[in-house]
């Protein structure tokens, strides 16, 4: 890398130093042989404080084992000590009582002495001089024995009414011959354990010296080892870091939009070779990016002329049909004001595809993340195709495995979007038969289900070669079809980029004249939706027994046209004929004409609100009044709570939950 040439003074830094060490010598060599350098200084100089903490540690554990065996030598000599003040005493007690008992410690350590004194000449064995001290001290044990105990004790016997045996005995004593061997004994045996008490502080100064010197090595070649250690890592550090800095600081260059970035080096290892490559990258970026930018420019352009050039006079056309609608036409004029409003209707839908495709392709669509019930909407897009499928007399099935979880999180929206687009193609390419979409689990990975979604139908088929053209903007398999079934081709793009999206893949199977299959997985993540644990299993099945169970009387106040053939659907399959109302003051005249058990209430709607409404049923009847159940997709748990401020018994959500509505009414 570049380097200004410095000359050396005492205010450099040592990182200025590693800095020229780097240049002048590391930044010759492969990033390899660095890391075995500077891997194999340290490791040597472990090896060698090892080897010499071995040899000292061995020094040490043999004086410790020397130290232990001088210390076994003074307690066997200690024994020794006490087996001869047994023997005195023993004598002594029986010479002044005459009684045979007081010989007992006599015998004993008299018949265990020379097992003793054996036992401790070997221990000391490598020392002569001790031994010899030990033999001294057994002959003089011996000569204590025969010369003084023996004697004594035999005249002790005869005493007994033997006036000269005692007058004998106390001559004997009096002479102090045997004292004095015993004095020789207790003297050669002190001298023998201050002799070995000698030896013990000798050697535990050598281990102490041993120890020492261990830690002094240990503490310096540690100290060295570090030092070194550090020095390499240091110069390998600051070789691989200041190479990354420069690589990264040209790298953030390059993000923050600086394509002019060139890496300026002089190194041949690998990060030399990095630096070439990151050159000749940045140049290529920036050619690649200046093309795209000029055909995405375009692109825009052109979306947003159409747009706008499209869009004006389509407000206006679908403006006056609405004004037009309202002057009271002839049934012929009727009937040409509603083909009018389906061509711009299926305008608008072009130009929204439009939209979404390229919001997909600039990257600025977002997938909303929120639970919702799997079922349910399933049913909801068979729903709202049904009618369609029924006017070709095609049948529209789903299956759903019922081992699947009941809720998911994720962006339903777009989930409903996909499955409408090919259940909408099913249909316009199928002419008999039926259509079948079916849900199963692919594989599952904790929370997360891979949910596998198949459109199949009984259609027209598209051959291998044709399949190829899917999926591609403004495609469709051959210009035929555009002219024979319409659509702008866009539809699948968006459902593959959708797909894509959400972390899933879509593919087909097909063949001509025999139908075609596409099918989809994305990953998404079961859930749970807190539902009341009083919902007894068989409000999930819909019958229209309910309603003669429950005889109850309902309105929805509801203003969405869709919503209440939605909302109409759901409780004429539980055998209820439930009223409308489209706002809030409708409801309330309704409620002044007939009395109503329950009354579903939508939130946001013009004229008057459901908030205001409830506040004024139950203002006008405040003791007999129907109950009253949100019904609304604000789902927010403020908005819940200003349902229940206001006045309202429950709350659902929209979309409308069979088995909540179910739960509702049974409260009623």
């Amino acid at each position: 890398m570049k380097m200004t040439e410095n000359k050396f003074s005492p205010k450099k830094s040592i990182f200025q130093v590693l800095s020229n060490i780097n240049n002048n010598y590391f930044s010759s060599m492969k990033t390899k042989k660095k890391i075995l350098i500077s891997f194999s200084i340290p490791l040597s100089l472990i090896i060698i404080i090892a080897f010499v903490v071995h040899f000292n540690i061995n020094n040490l554990l043999a004086t410790s084992a020397w130290v232990k065996h001088t210390h076994q030598v003074i307690a066997s000599a200690t024994k020794l000590e006490k087996l001869i003040l047994d023997m005195e005493t023993g004598e002594r007690g029986f010479l002044i009582t005459g009684k045979e008992e007081f010989l007992q410690p006599f015998n004993h350590a008299e018949k265990v002495w020379k097992e003793k004194i054996n036992a401790l000449m070997v221990l000391v064995k490598d020392n002569p001089a001790q031994v010899q001290k030990l033999e001294k001290i057994d002959l003089l044990q011996k000569s204590w024995i025969k010369e003084a105990a023996d004697i004594e004790i035999a005249l002790r016997h005869k005493v007994e009414g033997n006036n000269s045996a005692f007058i004998e005995l106390q001559e004997v004593i009096t002479d102090s011959h045997g004292k004095k061997i015993m004095d020789n004994i207790r003297a050669e045996l002190a001298q023998f354990i201050a002799i070995e008490a000698d030896l013990i502080i000798t050697r535990e100064l050598a281990a102490g010296k041993a120890a020492s010197l261990t830690r002094s090595i240990v503490v310096f070649s540690t100290i060295f080892a570090l030092f070194t250690s550090l020095l390499m890592a240091l110069l390998l550090s600051n070789n691989i870091i200041n190479n990354l800095k420069r690589l990264l600081t040209s790298s953030n260059e390059v993000i923050h939009g600086n394509l002019d970035t060139q890496i300026q080096h002089t190194s041949s290892d690998e990060f030399g070779q990095l630096g070439d490559s990151f050159n000749k990258m940045t140049l290529a970026i920036k050619s690649s990016i200046e093309k795209k930018e000029r055909a995405m420019q375009a692109k825009s352009d052109f979306l947003a002329n159409m747009s706008h050039e499209i869009r004006t006079p389509m407000s206006g056309v679908l403006g006056t049909l609405a004004m037009l609608e309202e002057t009271g036409l002839s049934p012929i004029q009727n009937d040409l004001v509603k083909i009018i409003r389906s061509c711009g209707d299926g305008l608008l839908i072009v130009i929204n595809d439009i939209l979404d495709l390229s919001k997909l392709e600039a990257g600025q669509l977002t997938l909303e993340e929120r639970p919702f019930n799997l079922l349910n909407n399933i049913n909801e897009c068979t729903f709202l195709l049904d009618a369609l499928a029924s006017k070709k007399g095609l049948i529209l099935i789903s299956d759903v495995d019922k081992n699947l979880p009941d809720a998911y999180s994720g962006d339903i929206i777009r989930i409903r979007q996909v499955l409408i687009n090919l259940l909408s193609n099913a249909i316009k390419f199928t002419q008999e038969g039926k259509i079948q979409l079916q849900i199963t689990l692919d594989k599952k990975e904790g929370d997360i289900c891979y949910l596998r979604f198949s459109v199949t139908d009984k259609g027209i088929g598209i051959s291998l070669t044709d399949q190829q053209k899917l999926f591609k903007p403004f495609s469709q398999v051959d210009s035929s079809t555009s002219r024979k079934y319409g659509g702008t081709g866009l539809g699948l793009t968006i459902c593959q980029q959708l797909i894509k999206q959400m972390k899933g893949e879509i593919k087909i199977s097909s063949e001509v004249n025999k139908g075609s299959s596409f099918y989809f997985t994305i990953p998404l993540t079961a859930v749970e939706i807190n539902e009341k644990d009083n919902v007894q299993k068989q409000q999930n099945i819909i019958s229209k027994q309910m309603a003669k169970d429950k005889p109850l009387s309902i309105l929805i106040v509801e203003d969405n046209a869709i919503n209440q053939k939605i909302a109409l659907n759901l409780f004429n399959k539980l055998g209820y004929q439930p009223d409308l109302a489209e706002n809030g003051l409708i409801a309330l005249e309704a409620i002044e004409k007939a009395s109503y058990d329950v009354v579903f209430m939508d939130m946001q709607m013009p004229v008057m609100d459901g908030i205001e409404a409830t506040e004024k049923i139950i203002e006008k009847w405040p003791n007999k009044r129907p109950k009253i159940i949100a019904m609304t997709a604000n789902v927010l748990a403020q908005d819940k709570q200003r349902c229940f401020d206001a006045g309202m018994d429950d709350f659902i959500g929209k979309p409308i939950n069979i088995e909540h509505t179910i739960t509702a009414l049974n409260k009623c």
